[in-house]
């Protein structure tokens, strides 16, 4: 495979291995079925995953809804310890870490995703459960995914069922629980740049009615990146000149991306009696990661020439770009190289302590359960607590570049890393509390509840860029209330035919607290909340806009119809139409250049987000039960929807980021999965996703990096793939005495997307395919197991994150976080 170009070029060799891998078992296992008569053993029968996604237990194909379900054992196979391992099995489900797997992710859900931006300060549109309680800050996952007993993964509007409303789908992890007979289990995983994981439970009885369950994790690498800087492995001499800011006393590491993240769980089940019980779960997360350093490539056309502006004629494609032929401002005005486009690779000159990525959250959940007998009553009440910091790295423009004392031009045209020092970070405290009964008759399943959320959010970015007399800070506090009551009532009409009814009312207020900027070179202070409580709903001094208001205050309702039919026990079909809502925004993208008016602007708020879905789906099972198909076809009508919006001034160089709502977006595609088990001895699972999106209404537009007014109407959402596919081949030869071994490979495709919301061209990145293969074995009585294994086999170049800079594309160059290479592992495992 060519290592130059993201978009994997499938040679003679690569032909024949994804054949043999997928192809051969796959022909030979729809040959098994077309000529198997006999009845189907349970040994060769596709698995019956229960869930819980209505809050009640049902099987998948009794759910009238588009969800996925992968159970413990396939995490502990797939060494899912974080979220893209986890997003890499679902379709239409894609996730990015602009900085390495230390750091916070961001998801997008059949193309819906969060505010994406770093401050946090509002909810996500994928919302993400741990044993049903919500999360408010997707940082607070990091280090959580460990003894699990299942994930699941509903897609569309929810809010009829969780106590949260969301626009775009829920992620739902649920631990084990403790048992009635002391059991346990243990693994330890050891791989490539020393990476460690150790995985284990402790869990049984302490008298007849009380039961706990001690689980914990810890998972360290030097880091999956090589740092190309020429620094690497050397101390930084400390401030020498204008250009370098950095206190003496750090190194450059060699490695970048490592992780250092330790999770442990506590759980305690009481039963008072036979129909009461209580649930206490306890964990603590300590998070001590480094982030990755993006490359800036280089993207127009060699012979280049002039200090610019540049035009969009002078750019390359994106193979040329991938391919390391073109050039930045950094190249054409000094001579220099271009970077060595690998997988695997970044470039830092920052020493370690600025790459710092991580912190520590700690949470604790009560649950009581009591059975009426004519119904359950349910009670969770659950405070977390969560803090998290990184340093920014902004990247190198190319290898040893160092300005001169009189540039040509000026560095902030060409740029230089260590210009820079960026730092933020952000706490998050939330408390919420749950009640739900939930009943069944022969006619009627149901459920009601409850909800209240409170949280408070504050941000610190911390920005040094001397050169520029840059040196400020900004604070940010946004502090969120809700009380919801949800319901949802499931309508046995006949055996075949069900009606689903659900509704949610919500009232929330969400206020800025405080929203200042600060500049002590200059001593420019800007207190914007105040500001905005004088000038909110009123047109400020020098405004060109309405003034914000820090506070606001929303009442809705949304819910859901359904109609599922059931001819058989092997058939349904339903068709389902909902709507979510998304809280209104605010932002932190101040700059002490702006005018106060101004950063009250940017401060926001952004109106709701209001989404439309209407759901077909079908879910089959064949060849008694041996092949499960589950498909859907999903469209979704977005009124003001959120997004990031950067607009730049190529003549001063100022940038402004806002949070917006865009306008109307249109979204559609199609997903299946399939599991086929012809025998004990053949798995398949293959899961595909597409989607396509459009802005359809937009009043707004936003100059490119050449100060070209680009109209947002027209365009696709940033960071939505038009496609993803996952297939799991496995074969498994049994035997009497040395147990199980399995051959199982993993082939990951992602399509083309872009990550810009004006479509920049030079935003764009190409579809890439990942291969890993494993060796697994398990003991007879399976007790014991070992697995030996590689990912991105082909070790295929792929961008994992771009950054979209504005500042640094008009110099020519785009930033991106390229993915990790080619990794290997062993892993061993007991249970009892």
């Amino acid at each position: 495979m060519n290592s130059n170009n993201p978009k994997p070029r499938l040679s003679g060799l690569n032909i024949f291995l994804y054949v043999t891998v997928a192809g051969v078992p796959l022909m030979l296992g729809a040959a098994s079925a077309s000529a198997d008569t006999a009845p189907a053993q349970q040994s060769g029968q596709v698995e019956t995953v229960v869930v819980t996604a209505e809050k009640r237990a049902q099987a998948i194909i009794d759910v009238p809804a588009a969800i996925t379900a992968i159970d413990g054992k396939n995490l502990q196979t797939l060494n899912a310890t974080n979220m893209p391992q986890v997003a890499a099995q679902i379709p239409n489900f894609a996730i990015k870490y602009d900085r390495g797997p230390g750091t916070v992710p961001d998801f997008t859900l059949r193309g819906v995703s969060g505010d994406a931006l770093t401050s946090r300060l509002n909810e996500a549109s994928v919302a993400i459960y741990t044993d049903s309680v919500y999360l408010g800050d997707e940082s607070m996952l990091n280090g959580l995914v460990f003894d699990e007993q299942r994930v699941e993964v509903l897609r569309g509007p929810q809010g009829t069922v969780f106590g949260q409303n969301t626009t775009g789908g829920l992620v739902n992890f649920i631990s084990n629980a403790p048992t009635d007979e002391l059991s346990g289990f243990g693994s330890v995983l050891y791989g490539a740049n020393n990476k460690v994981t150790l995985e284990g439970a402790l869990s049984g009885p302490i008298s007849d009615n009380v039961r706990v369950r001690i689980a914990g994790m810890w998972n360290y690498s030097d880091g999956d990146w090589r740092n190309t800087d020429s620094l690497a492995g050397k101390p930084v001499p400390g401030p020498s000149s204008a250009y370098n800011n950095f206190t003496a006393g750090g190194t450059v590491p060699t490695r970048l991306g490592g992780t250092n993240i330790g999770g442990l769980r506590a759980t305690v089940d009481v039963d008072f009696d036979a129909k009461s019980s209580f649930r206490l779960m306890a964990s603590y997360v300590h998070n001590d990661s480094y982030e990755v350093a993006p490359l800036i490539i280089g993207f127009l056309q060699p012979g280049t020439a002039g200090p610019g502006p540049y035009t969009p004629s002078q750019l390359c494609n994106i193979s040329q770009v991938y391919s390391g032929k073109c050039v930045t401002k950094a190249q054409i005005y000094y001579g220099l190289s271009q970077y060595p486009l690998e997988p695997g690779v970044g470039d830092s000159d920052n020493p370690a302590k600025n790459l710092k990525a991580g912190g520590q959250g700690a949470s604790i959940t009560g649950q009581f359960t009591h059975d009426f007998g004519w119904a359950t009553l349910t009670s969770l009440t659950n405070f977390t607590d969560n803090w998290y910091s990184q340093g920014i790295e902004p990247g190198r423009w190319s290898p040893d570049y160092v300005p001169p004392t009189s540039p040509t031009v000026s560095p902030f045209a060409v740029g230089y890393s260590s210009m820079y020092d960026v730092q933020y970070r952000h706490n998050a405290s939330q408390l919420s509390q749950e009640v739900r009964l939930n009943g069944s008759t022969s006619s009627f399943d149901w459920v009601v509840g409850a909800f209240y959320y409170m949280d408070d959010k504050f941000y610190h970015l911390f920005s040094d860029i001397s050169i520029f007399g840059i040196n400020d800070y900004s604070d940010a506090r946004v502090k969120s209330h809700e009380l919801s009551a949800f319901g949802q009532l499931d309508n046995h009409i006949t055996d075949e035919l069900t009606l689903t009814v659900g509704a949610r009312w919500t009232a929330y207020d969400r206020s800025y607290d405080k929203a200042i900027i600060y500049n002590p070179l200059t001593a420019k202070f800007q207190d914007i909340h105040a500001y905005m409580q004088v000038y909110q709903g009123t047109v400020g001094p020098g405004a060109t806009e309405v003034i914000g208001s820090p506070v606001s205050d929303n009442k809705d309702v949304t819910g859901k119809v359904a109609l599922d039919w059931k001819p058989s026990e092997e058939d349904a079909y339903y068709i389902s139409a909902s709507r979510g809502i998304k809280a209104t925004g605010y932002n932190d993208g101040f700059a002490t250049s702006n005018t106060i008016a101004t950063n009250a602007e940017i401060a926001g708020p952004s109106g709701e987000e209001t989404l439309d879905a209407l759901e077909v789906g079908a879910k089959n099972r064949f060849f008694d039960r041996k092949l499960s198909i589950n498909s859907d076809v999903y469209f979704y009508n977005y009124e003001g929807k959120q997004e990031e919006l950067i607009t730049f001034d190529p003549s001063t160089g100022l940038v402004a980021y806002n949070y917006v709502n865009v306008g109307v977006v249109q979204a559609w595609g199609v997903e299946t999965e399939i599991a086929y088990q012809p025998d004990e001895h053949w798995d398949f699972n293959l899961a595909l996703g597409t989607n396509h999106n459009e802005i359809t209404k937009s009043s707004l537009s936003s100059p490119d990096p050449w100060g070209n007014l680009i109209p947002l109407q027209g365009k696709h959402l940033e960071h939505t793939p038009d496609y993803t596919f996952n297939a799991i081949v496995a074969y498994h030869l049994p035997t009497d005495r040395l147990g199980t071994f399995t051959l199982q490979s993993e082939v990951n495709g992602t399509g083309s997307q872009n990550w810009s919301i004006i479509n920049d061209p030079v935003c764009a990145t190409s579809s890439y395919i990942l291969t890993n293969f494993r060796i697994l074995w398990e003991s007879p009585d399976e007790t014991y197991s070992a697995q030996a294994y590689v990912t991105n086999a082909f070790n295929t170049l792929y961008v994992a994150g771009n950054l979209n800079d504005t500042v640094v594309k008009s110099g020519g160059g785009v930033p991106v976080t390229i993915g990790a290479g080619r990794l290997w592992g062993v892993k061993f495992g007991a249970h009892f």
